[in-house]
């Protein structure tokens, strides 16, 4: 894409230089046309700096997607892996309910496993809104939902 700017750059450079070369006003300063003077360089600088914005916005844009994506896999697998934890931990108080039924343990037993029971489901609950935050956020790095409209 870049050789492709580079040659219609210099295609409407050419035409513009053939055309006012016709014409043939001197400069009366430096004894040279205008194709050849310092308001060509002047527009190849503009050119060059133009290129060098569009260039920044580019990659300023995969920073962005790049970060947004790393967030929403590594919050991801931290929901996964507590999704795990509290499915061992609802077994782990199944089991102490019936241990504690069988006279093997005491209640303050069953109310740990509770307790550590509930701690990890707020975790998963807040990795849960985590996770939809960053995919929305990758969504947004993508460019969707500029154009969203409402549907009735």
């Amino acid at each position: 894409m870049r050789g492709t700017a580079q040659h219609r750059y210099r295609e409407l450079v050419q035409k513009c230089c053939v055309f006012l070369w016709h014409r043939r006003q001197p400069d009366a300063a430096t004894a040279e046309f205008w194709p050849y003077s310092g308001r060509y360089r002047y527009g190849r600088s503009q050119a060059k700096r133009s290129l060098s914005g569009y260039q920044k916005a580019v990659l300023d844009a995969l920073q962005e997607t790049e970060t947004a994506l790393t967030h929403y896999l590594k919050e991801e697998i931290r929901r996964q892996q507590l999704a795990r934890a509290v499915d061992d931990l609802k077994e782990s108080v199944r089991l102490s309910q019936l241990r504690y039924h069988e006279g093997v343990i005491s209640f303050l037993d069953v109310l740990d496993a509770q307790r550590a029971q509930y701690v990890a489901e707020i975790e998963l609950a807040r990795s849960a809104a985590a996770t939809s935050t960053n995919l929305i956020a990758v969504y947004k790095a993508l460019g969707g939902g500029a154009d969203a409209t409402i549907a009735p």
